[in-house]
């Protein structure tokens, strides 16, 4: 109930461009049962019409089916994120309970439960409609911790809780790449279980068995990824060699002062948002780095120095870094260094190291007033994603050189109609970073609404000649060309079209309306 009160004005947010556009709106394959197999076989904006390195099918599956009963309308797909969250919420009380509950009151596990539910880091995914890979992909991690420990509880159906665990964690692989370590928190769970003799202790070739089974399905996806699911880049989002994908020390620094950031705004949540521009930094003696470095090696020593006292604090301190590992930059190179939602999985094991260290059985009714405090700041900060304007101009307020929000806001001013400061803002974009193909296609766009058809076709070439797979400006310059009565040239650009996108809806008819 407090994750869905926090959360009860995000229903009305609408879409935003970008992954709301690809995952969502412009999806094929989410609006007709004849695309199912594509779903589970090709990437998540293959229906689209794009390429990406995301393979989540669960994501789109939930999508398809709340398309085809709502529509294309936000608050579905708001409401099955939320609802995944609170799902989280609970399962960490119960894991809570279920390992510490000889130190920890019942009271003290709800406490830290919803300090976690209603921490204003998570808004980010739970906000916009396309960040459900975030919350399913750890519920399903947590049901498939859970029912193995209890599996390990019981006596008369350890077997068939064994198998619904696996199953439980296939399907957090299905729902984000990340999921990809779960058998390592597995494990670190259920070794400090049987050292707090909170679970019986086995023999450790017993114990590595019932492990097997997680580390071979991980490490067949792992293999299917490299090869048969590989989209393009599945351990490298860069297109281009660059100082920081060619340096492995430089991704070590960079790394510890994200660690060290993360962890700060976890503790103190003052100065939020997203897409956050992070430096690289190429030097273990820069302060930051070494400050960093220093907090996040005495975190580990901590964690080290706990196993034999306080086992479910090295848990805690290790759930965090091997949770954040596979958005560390070390093996995959994201094109990406710094982003708040990445801490939502991490935050489970802050949570558990923190109920490692409390010995208090009964927590005053007061200290309900710290997640309570933390839900006002979730709720406000919500609005801010309430439309793409808003949010735009909440990231150019910190984010001022932000290209991808200028031209964003761009085309929000363009879908009011106001064309010159659209123009204005799509130049700004592209002063102050060419790299984007899109802006060029959106400003080619504004130009042809104005009647400038001479710089809509140069603007739909720049983009093409950046990106000669992208088939909206063939659709534009189609368009421009019939504008201008030439059938031919039209013809020309809506056969490429097809050509890089067969599935594009009425394309096909309307081509063979255009030749006869």
């Amino acid at each position: 109930m407090a994750v869905f009160l926090t959360y009860s004005n995000i229903y009305s947010n609408s879409f935003l461009y970008g992954d709301d556009e690809f995952f969502i709106l412009r999806n094929r394959y989410i609006r007709e049962w004849r695309y199912l197999p594509k779903i589970f076989t090709t990437n998540i904006e293959a229906g689209s019409g794009s390429v990406t390195n995301f393979y989540r099918p669960i994501q789109l599956l939930h999508y398809s089916l709340i398309v085809r009963t709502f529509g294309d309308i936000p608050w579905p797909f708001h409401f099955t994120s939320v609802l995944y969250h609170a799902g989280n919420a609970i399962l960490l009380y119960l894991l809570l309970c279920l390992l510490l509950g000889d130190s920890l009151s019942r009271q003290a596990a709800a406490v830290l439960a919803l300090l976690w539910a209603l921490h204003p880091i998570h808004a980010e995914d739970l906000a916009t409609a396309n960040g459900l890979a975030t919350p399913s992909h750890l519920f399903w991690m947590l049901v498939s911790l859970f029912l193995f420990l209890k599996a390990e509880l019981e006596t008369l159906r350890p077997l068939l809780l064994r198998c619904l665990s696996f199953l439980a964690a296939s399907l957090a692989l299905l729902c984000k790449e990340s999921s990809v370590i779960f058998p390592a928190l597995l494990s670190l769970t259920h070794f400090s279980a049987i050292r707090s003799h909170r679970l019986p202790a086995l023999p450790r070739k017993s114990i590595f068995a019932r492990h097997a089974a997680f580390w071979t399905l991980s490490a067949g996806y792992v293999l299917l990824r490299l090869t048969l699911l590989d989209f393009g880049g599945t351990l490298n989002f860069y297109t281009q060699t660059n100082p920081f994908t060619e340096n492995v020390s430089y991704r070590f620094y960079t790394l510890g002062t994200a660690l060290a950031y993360g962890i700060k705004l976890l503790l103190w949540p003052a100065g939020l948002h997203p897409e956050r521009s992070w430096p690289i930094f190429t030097s273990l003696w820069q302060p930051a780095v070494m400050v960093s470095w220093f907090a996040m090696l005495s975190l580990l020593f901590w964690g080290v120095w706990g196993w034999r006292k306080k086992p479910f604090l090295t848990a805690g301190i290790f759930w965090f870094f091997i949770s954040y590992f596979p958005m560390s930059n070390v093996v995959a190179k994201i094109n990406a260094l710094f982003w708040e939602h990445w801490f939502y999985t991490p935050s489970i094991g802050l949570v558990l190291a923190l109920g490692s260290l409390t010995r208090i059985r009964s927590w005053p009714l007061a200290i309900f007033a710290v997640p309570f405090f933390l839900g006002i700041q979730t709720f406000q900060r919500n609005f801010l994603f309430r439309n793409q304007e808003t949010y735009s101009r909440y990231i150019l307020r910190h984010e001022p050189r932000s290209t991808k929000h200028w031209n964003n806001l761009a085309m929000t001013l363009a879908d009011k109609k106001l064309y010159p400061e659209a123009v204005q803002a799509y130049l700004k974009a592209i002063r102050l970073s060419d790299e984007y193909h899109q802006t060029h296609h959106n400003l080619g766009n504004a130009y042809m609404a104005v009647g400038r058809y001479d710089l809509a076709e140069l603007e739909f070439k720049t983009a093409l000649k950046m990106d000669p797979k992208f088939y909206p400006s063939y659709l534009a310059l189609g368009n421009l060309y019939l504008a201008l009565k030439n059938k031919k040239r039209a013809i020309a650009a809506f056969e490429e079209a097809l050509r890089i996108f067969p599935e594009l809806p009425g394309l096909r008819e309307s081509l063979d309306g255009l030749k006869q």
